[in-house]
Parts: structure tokens; C-alpha cells; sequence
């Protein structure tokens, strides 16, 4: 309590298990947003050796049962990532929630977490492995006085980080990078590896109703073959992605025009030198910060669509 910077009152704490993500205050509440990895000896008699745990700092707890989900159908990792909504001035645990094998990049609205989990689908025919990355989006409601799911959603490519989704009129915008590896793949009593033959990538928007959380829409592959997103920034009804082939560092920055998620229309600027690894609205225009073959920061601006 930092009512008086004179007389600072620290509160009884709180602990939870795990590596920090992010936190916001809502309401009053304090929405606290981390990663747990199960490590060392799991002794499946003990909950708190395999499920994350939060209390008193000698009165550790796993978390109860029912808040932990599994939206994954076939779950790949033992980590979590948790989300626990606290008084913001008691710090009481009011409810968790706990998404088994998520572990990525997280999103939050002004309603909803969205919190992501990606992973690789491979399909073999005959002696040819194509993997292809994709990613789950689960969502989480932290309005009402409990957390809970509101769907999932899996969409083509993976997320570069949070600014690459946005809520806005009950649609989810998020902006993937498609990676595809062709090749054979071998294995020994050891582990298992794949010969690479070729490689492809590109990027991807897509439109999830919020209420079906099914693809409303969706626009592939719109930028040239080998390039992914680098960055992206969502206002109202516009989206704006960079897209580069890192290596050659040269990047266009894509405009679309949402306003109608079923006519996605969109154009892009000539390629400039170097790529975006942020975007910023600046008054009527937009701001690209980056870098270019020089690794410095050039700052590139764009009339606003």
C-alpha cells in the first residue's frame, strides 16, 4: 500500500510456482499470468510434485482440480500456463485456471485471456514427412467473479507474440507465420530426426467468431513465398502486418481493411530496406521500428492506410 510514500505497508504475499508472463489490474483485481513446468520427481500420491501449487509461503497448495483444462486432445508437455485472479488488496486467490501443455504467447482483451499453445502436424506418404506448424488459441473470461473457457480455436502457422491477436466486435484478427519442412524422417534407439529437403513459409490473417469460435474468415499466403510476420498491429478495423524474408532483411508492410471480415481487402508498400520488429499509431500515421543490414533502427512511417 503506497497511499503514503511516507509509511509503505507490505501486504501478507502470495506465492505461486512458476515464471512470470504478465499481470494486469481489473477492477480492483489483480490478474496474475504465468508458466509452470513440472520438474523433478513426480510422485503421483503427492498433486503438489506434477500440478502447479499458490498459497502462503509455507502452506504451498496445488491448485484444485476442476481449474485445470485440457484443450489439447493429445497433450505434449508437462507445463502449464495458469492464470490466477487475486483481490487486488487482500491478494485473496479467488479463482484459478490452469491450460495443461500451453505454454506460448499470451493475449489480453478488455473481456478474455487468450492464451496459445503450438505444436507440429505431421503427415507421412510413402517415405516423404510434411510437418506443418499450428496453433491452438483457448480463451478465457475473467468478467465474472470465476475464470472460465470460452472456446478454442486452431488455426495454420504460429504466433509471434501478443500484438499478432486482437479482440475487436466479437472477432479474434491473428496474424500467423506458416513453416512447412518435406523431408524423410529416421530413427534410432536413441531419438529420432528428419532429413530436410525443402522448406517453405509464408503468412497467414485470420478471422475467429467469438461466438461459434470457428475461422469466420481468412486471407493465406499473402505475402511473398518465404517470408513470415515480424510484426503486427491491430486498430479498430484495420490491421497492419510486416512481413520479411529475415535473412535478406527486406520487408513491405501490409494495410488491411477489416471493416468487413467476409471483404478483406488489403495493399502493401514498396519493399524497404530492412524489416519491422514493431509497429506504432503515430497521430495519422504508423511507425515501423526495426532493423536493416546495418543493424541500425530505422524508422519507417506510412501513411495510415
Amino acid at each position: 500500500d503506497v497511499t503514503d510514500p511516507a509509511n509503505i505497508i507490505v501486504q501478507e504475499p502470495v506465492y505461486f510456482k512458476g515464471s512470470y508472463i504478465s499481470s494486469r489490474m481489473v477492477n480492483g483485481d489483480l490478474l496474475l499470468i504465468y508458466n509452470y513446468r513440472v520438474s523433478g520427481e513426480v510422485d503421483f500420491d503427492k498433486p503438489e510434485t506434477f500440478v502447479p501449487i499458490y498459497g502462503g509461503k509455507d502452506e504451498l497448495q496445488p491448485i484444485p482440480a476442476e481449474d485445470i483444462y485440457c484443450p489439447v486432445e493429445e497433450p505434449t508437455a508437462a507445463r502449464y500456463t495458469v492464470i490466477a485472479k487475486l483481490d487486488g488488496k487482500s491478494l485473496r486467490v479467488q479463482d484459478t485456471a490452469a491450460l495443461l501443455s500451453y505454454s506460448d504467447q499470451v493475449y489480453v482483451s478488455q473481456t478474455a485471456i487468450y492464451a496459445t499453445y503450438g505444436c507440429t502436424q505431421s503427415v507421412t506418404e510413402g517415405e516423404t514427412t510434411t510437418r506443418t506448424t499450428t496453433t491452438e488459441i483457448t480463451g478465457i473470461s475473467y468478467t465474472g467473479d470465476n475464470l472460465y473457457i470460452l472456446g478454442t480455436a486452431t488455426v495454420d502457422g504460429s504466433i509471434k507474440n501478443q500484438y499478432s491477436m486482437d479482440e475487436y466486435n466479437g472477432v479474434l484478427r491473428v496474424a500467423t507465420s506458416t513453416n512447412i519442412s518435406i523431408g524423410q524422417e529416421f530413427s534410432n534407439d536413441y531419438y529420432s530426426w528428419m532429413n530436410v529437403i525443402d522448406r517453405k513459409s509464408n503468412c497467414n490473417l485470420y478471422c475467429v467468431d467469438l461466438q461459434t469460435w470457428e475461422i469466420a474468415s481468412s486471407v493465406i499466403a499473402f505475402a511473398p513465398e518465404g517470408e513470415e510476420v515480424t510484426s503486427a498491429r491491430f486498430d479498430g478495423p484495420k490491421g497492419y502486418i510486416c512481413t520479411a524474408e529475415v535473412i535478406i532483411l527486406s520487408d513491405p508492410v501490409y494495410f488491411f481493411d477489416l471493416s468487413n471480415i467476409h471483404n478483406i481487402t488489403y495493399k502493401h508498400t514498396p519493399v524497404i530496406d530492412g524489416y519491422s520488429s514493431s509497429l506504432i499509431q503515430f497521430g495519422d500515421y504508423l511507425l515501423g521500428i526495426g532493423l536493416n543490414e546495418n543493424s541500425f533502427m530505422p524508422y519507417i512511417i506510412v501513411d495510415n492506410g
